[in-house]
């Protein structure tokens, strides 16, 4: 398979003799999901999203893109179909802006302008670096009071980040670095515009896309760093019939709440389309 990838790869380069230098720019209209702790399919939970997307062809087979895209993600356990899960009832919403450098290849050569018989479509594959920002929330119904809303979930150290006993816990970033990698087809539907469909997903180093990671913490701990009107020990344990039971009483902290062993993923997708905005063709060696 990688010799196949690599003798194709080298045909699309020495393959071209001309080179289609343009500049695109467009919408994308699709949507966003994640992967973590709080599903148990990746194909679950999607929202709307949308954005802005840039490209500069180098030539008939590579592109330089950049994408500005927002979107939603979520995870609740009360979806799960395992009980185990459903007891331990956490949930988390979150806005995700992502801000992305990429490189595109059309596997086989593409002009969205149109200009000398090109083939019309592609497949093509992308993969880049990107930076996003996003901000976990859950809803929260306070019976004891009027209080009924989103609550921010990174403030609060629900797995005890920001305490005392828990030093070695550090409040997580809410801007990451990811690495964006996909595929999709693209077609030229008239000289200068191209519709394209495609999916990506994105290699995170972080595992508290959805606040949830590690094990629970002892509810004083929490109450004694953040207080009871902070809803921080409400929001650290939300397990139904009180599943979480022992604590250690040298470490505060009681069973596992996640899974820190695997990270957590995010991922967009949908349908572009571009306007070649500017474009000239340029003559280029053959290899």
């Amino acid at each position: 398979m990688r010799k196949y990838l690599a003798l194709l790869l080298f045909a699309s380069i020495s393959s071209v003799s001309t080179a289609q230098q343009s500049v695109d720019a467009g919408i994308m209209l699709g949507f966003s999901n994640y992967t973590g702790d709080l599903v148990e399919s990746p194909f679950q939970n999607f929202h709307f999203a949308g954005g802005l997307v840039g490209r500069y062809n180098l030539n008939d087979h590579f592109s330089l893109k950049g994408n500005a895209f927002y979107g939603t993600i979520s995870g609740a356990d009360s979806l799960a179909g395992k009980q185990s899960m459903k007891d331990r009832n956490l949930s988390f919403k979150s806005g995700l802006f992502e801000f992305a450098a990429l490189i595109e290849w059309n596997l086989w050569a593409f002009d969205p302008v149109g200009s000398d018989g090109r083939k019309a479509f592609t497949p093509f594959l992308f993969a880049g670096a990107a930076v996003y920002k996003y901000n976990p929330r859950a809803y929260y119904i306070d019976t004891a009071s009027t209080f009924q809303g989103w609550v921010e979930l990174q403030p609060i150290g629900t797995e005890g980040q920001g305490t005392t006993q828990f030093q070695d816990r550090k409040k997580y970033n809410l801007t990451q670095f990811s690495i964006p990698f996909g595929a999709g087809f693209k077609v030229r539907l008239h000289r200068g515009w191209t519709l394209a469909f495609e999916y990506g997903m994105r290699k995170t180093f972080n595992d508290y896309i959805d606040d949830v990671s590690l094990t629970y913490v002892e509810p004083s701990v929490l109450n004694a760093a953040y207080g009871v009107e902070s809803y921080s020990s409400a929001l650290a344990d939300r397990s139904i019939g009180g599943e979480v039971k022992a604590y250690d009483p040298l470490t505060f902290t009681g069973p596992e709440r996640g899974n820190s062993s695997k990270k957590d993923w995010y991922a967009y997708g949908g349908i572009t389309i571009t306007y070649t905005i500017f474009g000239n063709r340029v003559k280029c060696y053959k290899f």
